[in-house]
């Protein structure tokens, strides 16, 4: 998922020149974090994050007059992010699902949600790249190679959402509880 966020996020800034966090289902951290590596792998200029305190946490986001460089748009052009999940699926679900079931030891797979072989395997991998999952590797019809397990960011995840816990207890089937 990281090069699909920061595709866009260079996108948005090319066309607005501001990225704004609200387009985006990340906390402040995270978007922060975004928003460095754009300016630490050069792909963007004239944008800030300032850190601090103990934990050093982020403090200010100044995207405003930012611009994309020569180098972001080499990137824009190397990872398009024109994939989107299907409108009837509700993101957060699906990731609190996923990581659930992998979490209880239960195998999972593109039928147990009614995706198609291409979402499944996009919102797999975007579990891997934000490290949320690891030791796995998906094949082109949506199977695994390797046991997926949780990184310990992945257990806080499913820690961190007990709302979800709540009404996730309840669920008969996965695919129709995902769905919007």
């Amino acid at each position: 998922m990281k090069k699909v966020v920061l595709s866009k996020m260079l996108k948005e800034l090319d066309e607005n020149n501001d990225i704004k966090m609200s387009n985006y289902d990340l906390d402040k951290e995270k978007f922060g974090s975004y928003v460095e590596i754009l300016r630490d792998e050069k792909l963007a200029e004239n944008i800030t994050v300032q850190r601090g305190g103990q934990e050093n946490k982020v403090l200010v986001l100044l995207t405003r007059g930012g611009r994309v460089t020569l180098k972001g748009y080499e990137f824009i052009e190397n990872n398009p992010f024109d994939h989107k999940a299907p409108n009837n699926i509700d993101r957060r679900k699906l990731r609190y699902s996923i990581l659930k079931e992998l979490d209880k030891g239960n195998d999972i797979s593109k039928e147990l949600y009614g995706l198609d072989s291409e979402t499944f395997i996009f919102f797999v991998n975007e579990l891997k790249e934000d490290g949320y999952i690891t030791n796995v590797t998906i094949d082109f019809s949506g199977s695994f190679v390797g046991s997926p397990r949780l990184t310990p960011e992945g257990e806080k995840y499913v820690d961190e959402h007990s709302k979800m816990k709540t009404v996730y207890g309840l669920v008969k089937e996965l695919r129709d509880w995902v769905k919007l």
